[in-house]
């Protein structure tokens, strides 16, 4: 008679939970970074484990830890010829017994390499006297972060008075302080 053999039975299916990419929004080059839970070790080697940016495989994936939760971290470096745009970030997990962890709700980053178009810049009055205030108004092609703006005025002292969307307003009242001479004006996010 042939020696007994013995087989495992593993219906557990693996589940990701943790997933964080960071940053979301990629404007300069540098990483991503791709890290998650796996409630089991599912190895680091395709097709066991598949993690992509864009359809871009990471250019170094570590696991940490063990049971019950491995701990994933997946890196990719920017080449410098990404577009921009929402890349879809796919998790592929399968453990040895060959059962699929569900893949977690749809995950993106945003790469945004092109820096915002500054639209319509009305300064009003164009000519201010003394105790005016003077407004600059502008919007920009995308959206920006406010705290990115900045409206440039020489010597003077603009305040950000109102956003409303893309559309940010900016004061300035004027003092005996102020130079008489023409200003110049300018704005970058």
């Amino acid at each position: 008679t042939a020696p007994p053999r013995t087989f495992s039975v593993d219906s557990t299916v693996p589940v990701v939970t943790g997933v964080v990419i960071a940053p979301a929004r990629v404007d300069e080059t540098g990483a991503v970074t791709v890290t998650f839970d796996v409630s089991e070790d599912v190895g680091d080697a395709a097709p066991r484990l598949d993690v992509k940016i864009g359809g871009r495989a990471p250019d170094v994936c570590s696991r940490a830890g063990g049971a019950p939760a491995v701990h994933y971290t997946c890196t990719y470096e920017l080449q410098g010829g990404e577009s921009d745009g929402a890349k879809p970030v796919t998790l592929t997990l399968v453990d040895g017994a060959g059962n699929a962890a569900e893949e977690p709700d749809p995950l993106s980053v945003s790469f945004d390499f092109t820096a915002p178009v500054v639209l319509n810049p009305v300064v009003s009055p164009e000519l201010a006297a003394l105790g005016r205030t003077v407004r600059v108004r502008f919007g920009f092609s995308e959206p920006v972060r406010a705290e990115t703006v900045a409206l440039h005025a020489e010597e003077l002292v603009f305040t950000l008075a109102a956003q409303n969307g893309q559309t940010f307003e900016y004061t300035h009242l004027v003092t005996a302080a102020d130079a008489e001479r023409v200003h110049t004006l300018s704005v970058s996010a």
